[in-house]
């Protein structure tokens, strides 16, 4: 699957998960509805982030809240949604480099999020790689 590709997946992940933010019920057609004229490979993609991130929801969360030094309910949740699509490939994900999950989310945040956002997601990702990557999926 080629870069853009990837990414195209990722910003669709976002809009899945962001709607699943509002509805605990989100059906999967409605899913499917937002991923409407993409192509198999980026859907499927979106759809396997999503489904990672719901399985894995609360373990991220924790190291959300682990790692930021703000309280949970004050991270957007546009942020939080681009925190947990990175901590899923940073951690669970053997196909993405860790520096490519943060350097995706930072780009998410830029076209997502407030203006300072993505100084926050890249210090709370780096911080995660640094101190559970280190050892574990070092080069």
């Amino acid at each position: 699957m080629k870069s853009g590709d990837r990414s195209r997946a990722r910003e669709l992940a976002l809009a899945l998960l962001f709607q699943d933010e509002y509805r605990d019920d989100s059906p999967i057609e409605e899913a499917l509805a937002l991923l409407g004229g993409v192509k198999p490979p980026v859907k499927e993609r979106a759809l396997r982030i999503r489904e990672g991130v719901r399985k894995k929801g609360e373990e991220i969360e924790g190291i959300i809240v682990r790692y930021s030094k703000w309280r949970k309910e004050r991270i957007d949740i546009v942020d939080k949604v681009i925190l947990k699509i990175a901590l899923y490939e940073m951690l669970y994900d053997p196909d993405v480099p860790p520096a490519v999950a943060i350097d995706e989310a930072v780009e998410l945040a830029k076209r997502f999020s407030s203006a300072a956002a993505y100084r926050f997601v890249n210090g709370l990702l780096d911080r995660v790689r640094r101190e559970r990557l280190a050892c574990s999926r070092s080069p």
